[in-house]
């Protein structure tokens, strides 16, 4: 059993607890790099003003560690650094894009700055069979933003396919 995400609650400033979507650098392909590029991404996302859900880099103490009841998901979180990447959980009203919804008027300028957005950061992972979007009426919500940044392992994974005769 894999598990990438971890849905979990985290104190913040302040004692004030907020829902996450928590990523552990031991589930992620790259470890740390994926966490430093899901964060930076999420940063400019925020800049940029599209609708990605709050992000949060999480300190994961040994007392939380041991909280976790699951034995598979503590032994992944125990692998991992001491700090995760959190993005606020959006809420049980919003359900994952499909190509059975249509897109409205409304979605047509947010969807276009995702598009955007992700070629710029070079993000192949939003796509019709994982869309990372989340949907409400015309409201979105994007995330997963791990495999983005990739530019040099793209150029490279290319040319080594490339035979030089």
């Amino acid at each position: 059993m894999v598990v990438r995400n971890r849905r979990c609650w985290f104190a913040k400033r302040r004692r004030v607890k907020v829902e996450v979507i928590a990523k552990f650098s031991a589930n992620c392909d790259q470890g740390v790099t994926n966490l430093a590029r899901e964060a930076v991404a999420a940063c400019l996302a925020t800049d940029l003003a599209l609708p990605i859900p709050k992000p949060y880099l999480l300190d994961i103490t040994p007392a939380w560690v041991a909280s976790v009841s699951e034995p598979i998901i503590r032994a992944a979180i125990q692998r991992s650094v001491p700090v995760a990447f959190g993005s606020s959980f959006a809420g049980a009203q919003f359900s994952a894009w499909n190509d059975g919804i249509p897109l409205s008027s409304g979605m047509v300028p947010v969807a276009l700055a995702t598009l955007v957005f992700d070629a710029i950061i070079q993000n192949p992972d939003r796509r019709l069979g994982n869309p990372n979007c989340l949907v409400r009426g015309d409201m979105f919500r994007i995330f997963d933003h791990e495999l983005a940044f990739a530019h040099r392992l793209i150029l490279a994974r290319m040319e080594a396919t490339v035979d030089p005769r």
